[in-house]
């Protein structure tokens, strides 16, 4: 009997450290980018109606950092969204008139791929909305093609004091 319960005991210890065997993911570099767009003040508010800012062509430098961290593509398994924030350009305007948003990347194929996303924006923001980063594997392919088209999608739950220009702070991280 206690043979049998040392046994087990040994068996599940054996159980609990198997997972711990798999090959984590390696963090091989982060790259920060950003691109600038306007916030229209004629813009209607609406909890309904999102608004939408496209930015074409926004670079994105993937086989540039790859020559410069010395990786080879091959090792590369994935890339995820990394740090992803809007700002104000020009002082601390108080982004609280947006409601909500969501930025995605536009592939070549018309597909839109969710990247970012911020359901609830608090009141006081002091110029900066940070926003929570989304995973998925697809992001890889994307970067692939050296620049990619953002769009920005948000609502408003009061008109913008003024035109607003704007600037989105984001990146990706690269893991093998």
């Amino acid at each position: 009997m206690k043979l049998q319960r040392h046994f087990l005991i040994l068996l599940f210890s054996g159980l609990l450290l198997l997972p711990g065997c798999e090959k984590e993911s390696t963090h091989l570099f982060e790259v920060r980018l950003d691109a600038n767009f306007e916030i229209s003040s004629s813009l209607p508010v609406s909890n309904v109606i999102r608004h939408y800012v496209v930015l074409r062509d926004v670079p994105v430098f993937y086989a540039q950092n790859l020559a410069h961290y010395g990786v080879d593509e091959s090792q590369i398994k994935a890339a995820y969204p990394s740090y992803g924030s809007i700002q104000t350009r020009f002082g601390e305007e108080d982004l609280s008139f947006i409601e909500d948003v969501i930025v995605r990347v536009l592939t070549p194929d018309g597909n839109k791929i969710e990247i970012y996303r911020l359901d609830f924006v608090k009141y006081n923001t002091h110029g900066e909305i940070r926003m929570l980063s989304q995973t998925f594997d697809g992001l890889k392919e994307v970067l692939k093609t050296e620049s990619i088209d953002l769009e920005i999608g948000f609502r408003l739950r009061r008109f913008p004091p003024r035109n607003i220009s704007a600037r989105i702070d984001f990146g990706y991280a690269v893991y093998d």
